[in-house]
């Protein structure tokens, strides 16, 4: 089945989103912890380089706060359907401001895109890649190791779950920086495609066949195998801590995907905590409102927390 040019596809994800609005702008309830210390100024540097492939280069922006070090850090990983985002994600840089004047140093980073170089399984070698770039300039930006956290946002927070619980094998290397030992304090992932496997039989409406365009030749695998090597849910069992924050009310990543992964990790004993926004629709920390308010509310207390906690050794 057809599934229409690439410019159709994703005008058909943003009506989705723009109409889950509606449900969004009701909200959920929000909590009032305190926040962390705020950096009143910071450093942005645009268009940090951190690998290249085919002579073609991948940057991030690059925010540092004007204090003393060393920073906790944020790997932010942007949305899109894997098609899109970045340079037109305003949400995302609107995240990254709000969070350097709390005290985080943050990489907002681009990766391939699917149909431009991209896809599986090179935007997942390119989080790596990012990641890495973190680990290894450390001391240059008196960064925390220790207070490393990776977050990210729909099919960036699958991007972010797939690099995290893959960090120390072998698939989907990070190439260009061979000796770096990846390591974090917990990976924190908004609406997050977990199982593509769920998607691929109904992807007539899930995603209008985004995750089989992601897959690329990888989808002509039988009886699915190509999905199950591509899902978070297929390495629960080595994972990281985990936070997952879900709209109920999504319809283009359904919340039993969130729960789905919880009960895998809990299944090996691995630390994990789901927030689910009963009025939320997907993508809600893109639009002014309560529940993306609540989202907010709630990333800050889980970075508050980590601050408490090493980093991740398994």
């Amino acid at each position: 089945m057809r599934f229409g040019t690439l410019h159709e596809r994703i005008l058909r994800l943003t009506l989705i989103i723009a109409a889950g609005l509606l449900l969004t702008l009701a909200g959920c309830a929000a909590i009032h912890p305190g926040d962390p210390a705020v950096a009143d100024h910071f450093t942005e540097y645009l268009h940090i380089y951190y690998t290249r492939h085919h002579n073609a280069f991948l940057d991030g922006d690059w925010y540092v706060p004007n204090t003393a070090g060393p920073h906790p850090t944020i790997l932010l990983v942007h949305g899109g359907g894997w098609v899109w985002g970045y340079d037109d994600d305003w949400a995302v840089a609107w995240m990254a401001r709000k969070l350097v004047r709390h005290g985080y140093a943050v990489f907002d980073i681009n990766y391939r895109w699917a149909g431009r170089n991209g896809g599986f399984p090179h935007s997942i070698e390119d989080v790596k890649n990012a990641w890495a770039w973190l680990i290894v300039h450390s001391s240059r930006y008196h960064l925390s190791r220790r207070r490393l956290t990776l977050v990210g946002l729909s099919a960036g927070a699958y991007l972010a779950l797939m690099a995290a619980y893959t960090r120390d094998k072998r698939l989907f290397p990070a190439t260009d920086y061979p000796g770096a030992k990846l390591s974090a304090n917990a990976v924190i992932a908004f609406y997050p495609p977990t199982n593509l496997t769920e998607a691929r039989p109904i992807a007539h409406w899930w995603a209008f066949g985004v995750a089989e365009d992601f897959m690329s030749h990888w989808r002509s695998l039988h009886d699915g195998r190509g999905f199950r090597y591509a899902s978070p849910v297929t390495y629960a069992a080595n994972g990281m801590r985990t936070y997952i924050l879900q709209g109920l009310l999504d319809v283009i990543v359904p919340f039993w995907q969130a729960n789905e992964l919880a009960s895998r990790l809990k299944k090996y004993h691995i630390p994990v905590s789901v927030y689910m926004c009963p009025y939320a629709s997907h993508a809600f920390m893109d639009f002014p409102g309560p529940a993306r308010n609540a989202g907010w509310t709630h990333l800050l207390t889980i970075l508050r927390h980590l601050g408490t906690l090493g980093s991740e050794k398994k």
